[in-house]
């Protein structure tokens, strides 16, 4: 009897992982053939000048000269202390900002209280990381960046006159690794208040797939291509192919294994 029991837990366990996968891949599909509504022209003289003009940005304003960058202390591992460096030299005039898992749960606590429960309840830290970066996105504006992306040159094209932008992976969809915006955009906002409901889902069985559909790269895919289908277009995080981002072009990987690359 308990033999017929296991084996029949056994085979309902691979039914559900098999939908949970199917499931996976069909919102990858769907995304993946809605995620072309926008796309990313760089202007050729914006790597002469830092201006922006916040009239072209629509009624948000643009994405200020602020880079974000966050670790779980202050101090950062050998691997990674250049980058700090990196972007402060090739921003000289640009606020740059460490957060640590202290001043990021201040930050949720002080200006999303509401958002708390469901932060402080995610099982896994990069959860939280990732709702995070949302949050000081939209309360200050400006460019976060993953730490194992370095600079290699300024990228004042990628905030001249754009009031938000996402960047696609070089595989497929889009990465929450590098993103900017202007402060109080309502995507980002929109992003903040779809968190609690997706912190917990049928699919979610194993830390890879909760992560990534939950608060990570599927999920912040997932809101754009449904932001994308009901808001007008001045409203739209600008959507900037890997290439022009990634290590060829304004980043570079700083370990193996990174985000960041070309197609």
């Amino acid at each position: 009897r308990q033999r017929v029991d296991a084996s029949h837990y056994a085979s309902l366990w691979h039914m559900c992982s098999a939908l949970a996968i199917l499931a996976y891949l069909a919102l990858c599909f769907s995304l993946a053939a809605d995620d072309r509504r926008t796309r990313w022209h760089p202007a050729p003289s914006a790597l002469e000048t830092a201006e922006v003009s916040a009239a072209s940005c629509g009624g948000h304003g643009c994405i200020p000269p602020r880079i974000h960058q966050m670790f779980a202390t202050a101090e950062l591992p050998a691997r990674w202390r250049d980058t700090p460096i990196l972007w402060r030299a090739h921003h000289p005039h640009w606020n740059y900002t460490l957060w640590t898992d202290d001043s990021l749960r201040q930050l949720v606590a002080t200006h999303y209280p509401w958002l708390l429960p469901t932060y402080d309840a995610y099982p896994y830290h990069t959860q939280r990381w990732d709702a995070s970066r949302y949050a000081m996105l939209h309360q200050y504006g400006g460019v976060y960046a993953d730490l194992d992306l370095q600079p290699t040159r300024p990228i004042h094209e990628l905030i001249d006159n754009r009031p938000a932008f996402l960047p696609r992976t070089p595989n497929i969809g889009l990465t929450n690794a590098f993103m900017g915006s202007a402060p109080g955009h309502p995507f980002f906002l929109h992003v903040l208040q779809q968190l609690p409901r997706y912190a917990r889902a049928w699919y979610h069985l194993s830390k890879h797939n909760a992560v990534l559909s939950s608060t990570g790269s599927t999920f912040i895919w997932a809101m754009a291509m449904g932001w994308a289908r009901r808001r007008a277009r001045p409203d739209q995080p600008t959507i900037i192919a890997a290439a022009d981002w990634g290590k060829c072009s304004i980043c570079k990987a700083a370990s193996a294994g990174s985000i960041g690359g070309c197609a």
